[in-house]
């Protein structure tokens, strides 16, 4: 960055002023901006690099790979092949267990349709999940905050 000018401050940066530079220039200089980024994200990339190596091959690139296993599937309990009435109704203040699995496993997908008049459910339904006969929850949280919508504003969110 040794001579680069900042057609904003017209100022000339050394390297050790890089991020420096980055924050008096970002909101009117693109170019500089973007210089300052590319060296980040080489840094950013450097550190990664360096990270210890996951044992099992638990990275991003496995995620589409199938493994062995069995497929079970957990519903609601109202089950009637003849109707799509599948629902649990859970009145205010009322708990519900909504399935309990043995053995080892892992939680692919879930899905709830909360048919309520009051807006102020994301914040107000809380989300309660046990993992290996323990007394406390390993996840208690309101249900809007857990599917990304925090604060109780809606939001579409889509992942992996």
């Amino acid at each position: 960055m040794d001579g680069q000018e900042c057609p904003s401050y017209k100022m000339r940066a050394r390297r050790a002023d890089a991020a420096r530079l980055e924050t008096k220039c970002a909101t009117t200089s693109r170019s500089c901006l973007m210089f300052s980024s590319a060296r980040l994200f080489i840094l950013s990339a450097v550190l990664l690099s360096t990270l210890p190596q996951p044992v099992n091959g638990d990275t991003l690139g496995d995620i589409a790979r199938s493994v062995s296993g069995r497929a079970r599937r957990a519903s609601s309990g109202l089950y009637d092949p003849e109707s799509n009435r599948d629902a649990y109704h859970i009145a205010p203040g009322e708990t519900r267990l909504l399935t309990e699995l043995a053995g080892p496993g892992e939680i692919r997908h879930m899905w709830f349709t909360i048919a309520g008049g009051d807006r102020r459910y994301p914040r107000t339904l809380v989300l309660r999940i046990y993992w290996d006969d323990s007394t406390v929850p390993s996840v208690e949280t309101p249900i809007g905050d857990f599917f990304a919508a925090g604060n109780g504003m809606r939001a579409v969110v889509k992942s992996v």
